[in-house]
């Protein structure tokens, strides 16, 4: 297991990029959701911690409840970049 305690964006996105096919990457930070499919919604920015499974499996916790607020299913393909300096994890869902 490797562990990076507040990285700059761009060194999670290559920590991501290097280990992340073989891990399953938990990240715990101040994010938001914006969710777009059959409907739409936003989570406003608060501490989170998103957890990305080997399945391609997304879920967004927060400090509360057992259940995520956000999740996408096994085989959705997470996309992962650097924009205007924060990391963002885009969570594609083929249909």
């Amino acid at each position: 297991m490797i562990t990076e305690i507040s990285p700059s964006p761009q060194e999670a996105l290559e920590l991501i990029y290097d280990n992340g096919h073989r891990s399953m990457i938990l990240l715990l930070g101040d994010c938001c959701v914006s969710y777009q499919g059959r409907a739409k919604s936003y989570l406003d920015f608060g501490e989170r911690l998103v957890i990305v499974k080997k399945d391609g499996s997304v879920l967004v916790h927060t400090g509360e409840l057992r259940e995520p607020v956000n999740w996408q299913p096994p085989g959705t393909r997470p996309i992962y970049q650097v924009n205007n300096g924060n990391l963002v994890i885009r969570a594609q869902r083929s249909k």
